[in-house]
């Protein structure tokens, strides 16, 4: 299994080594659970130990209640007084799961440490926090009703937390909440999260808040709703699912990282639209001041820079920094690495415009309709997003690049060609591309095509 790396790791690559539960001792041994939180990985050691002792790891997708046993299993060797596993996985955000691990051992007798990470905490809020301290109460979806009963589902939109209340009941009935990091596909994580009763003497009563993102488990846009059961029956009702969502804008990079390859580090959808997803997070980042995802900016980067065959990453061959025979995607992945530059201010990601855009330059041909880059290595077809994006790309670097002369007068060609190629028609809208006798071809009028017309970066001239 594989998150930002892959099961079996070994502890000397670990970024950081903590122990966040309390080490076990037996028989005289110490048993340790070691976490690096930057690898979302774990692992197991044993000292002060004789030949024979045994250490290994349990993970567990269901709070605990069951678990893959013996992970890593190492025994002590002769001679030795210590022994460690290999690295496993906290999180498995590629399918949606949040895990729970702990470090066991058998000398003579078999321990375990207590499991690492039970509560998910997003920020400062957690679960487990009383509603008391919520910022607001919002009923994102109608009530369930059951015997009588109504069981709802409230939000603190703005710290992206949820609690259930179960009115109009009577003694032992209970009320709870479901948690899923797949849109309500499954959640044997959050199943029954704050289960209460209500107490003798009263109608109601309400659960602790649970959170709905798991920044350390790389879990995204949790969805919550609320159940009940009925003391003398033994049916439930649950509401309809429902996201928090602080911000449009935060709602929406939530869903982007929620189908975000962690161990990939792209979106599977297509090529170059993981180009344009993480455009979206460099801008929302730069933005709203909020750095949540800075980390796949740069997982994207070190995971894609090289080169790929063909079906890994689309139909062609990635040929490494990004660069494939589709002129137009290469080019939307250097808008992706200025977002990031002018986001981080890491020269690493402006040399990669660089070469892209130098190799976009590659494709400008005057002895075509004039000038216009081509759309694809073949030279087929002349048509309107690659050269916006080329007109783009010359000014922004004439931007950022000081002293800089050659982009700016690719740029200013670029733009006089632009305008006079024929792409814009009688109402000012831009068509798909040109014909082979350099003529509008009418095609259809898409709306990232028009945007290049419409708002010119700044400092165009």
């Amino acid at each position: 299994m594989c998150a930002l790396a892959c099961d079996t790791l070994d502890p000397s690559q670990a970024e950081q080594d903590t122990f966040p539960v309390a080490d076990r001792v037996i028989n005289g041994r110490l048993l340790r659970l070691h976490v690096s939180d930057p690898d979302s990985m774990a692992w197991a050691s044993i000292d002060r130990a004789v030949t024979g002792d045994a250490v290994w790891l349990d993970r567990s997708w269901d709070r605990g209640a069951t678990w893959e046993p013996l992970l890593g299993k190492a025994t002590v060797p002769a001679t030795w007084t210590g022994t460690r596993t290999l690295m496993y996985n906290l999180t498995d955000p590629v399918a949606h799961r949040r895990g729970w691990i702990r470090a066991c051992g058998d000398a003579a007798a078999v321990t375990c440490t207590d499991w690492v990470y039970p509560t998910v905490c997003d920020g400062a809020s957690c679960d487990g926090d009383d509603p008391t301290g919520a910022t607001g109460g919002d009923r994102p979806v109608p009530a369930a009703t059951l015997f009588g009963r109504t069981i709802d589902l409230h939000m603190d939109q703005a710290r992206g937390t949820a609690w259930a209340t179960i009115a109009r009941g009577g003694a032992g009935d209970e009320v709870w909440l479901d948690r899923s990091w797949d849109g309500g596909a499954t959640w044997p994580e959050g199943s029954s999260l704050g289960r209460t009763a209500v107490p003798a003497g009263a109608s109601a009563t309400r659960t602790v808040m649970v959170a709905t993102r798991d920044p350390r488990g790389l879990l995204y846009g949790g969805a919550v709703r609320a159940c009940g059961r009925v003391a003398d029956h033994q049916e439930g009702s649950c509401t309809a699912w429902a996201r928090p969502a602080p911000t449009r804008a935060r709602a929406a990079a939530d869903a982007l990282m929620a189908s975000y390859r962690t161990d990939e580090g792209w979106w599977r959808s297509s090529w170059w639209n993981s180009a344009v997803a993480l455009t979206a997070l460099a801008d929302f980042a730069r933005r709203t001041g909020r750095h949540d995802y800075d980390w796949a900016i740069a997982r994207t980067f070190e995971q894609n820079k090289g080169a790929f065959p063909a079906g890994a990453r689309g139909s062609d061959p990635v040929e490494g920094h990004f660069i494939s025979r589709a002129i137009d995607d290469a080019a939307w992945w250097a808008v992706a690495w200025l977002a990031a530059y002018d986001l981080t201010r890491e020269r690493r990601y402006l040399d990669e415009a660089v070469t892209i855009t130098s190799y976009v330059h590659a494709y400008w041909d005057p002895r075509t309709c004039g000038g216009g880059v081509w759309w694809d290595r073949e030279r087929t077809y002349k048509n309107a997003v690659t050269n916006g994006l080329y007109l783009w790309l010359t000014t922004a670097l004439h931007q950022r690049l000081p002293g800089d002369t050659v982009w700016g007068g690719r740029s200013a060609a670029a733009a006089d060609w632009y305008l006079g190629s024929g792409l814009i028609n009688a109402a000012g809208l831009v068509n798909d591309g040109l014909t082979a006798s350099c003529a509008n071809n009418g095609q259809t009028v898409w709306s990232y095509q028009n945007s290049f017309a419409v708002h010119r970066p700044s400092g165009w001239w």
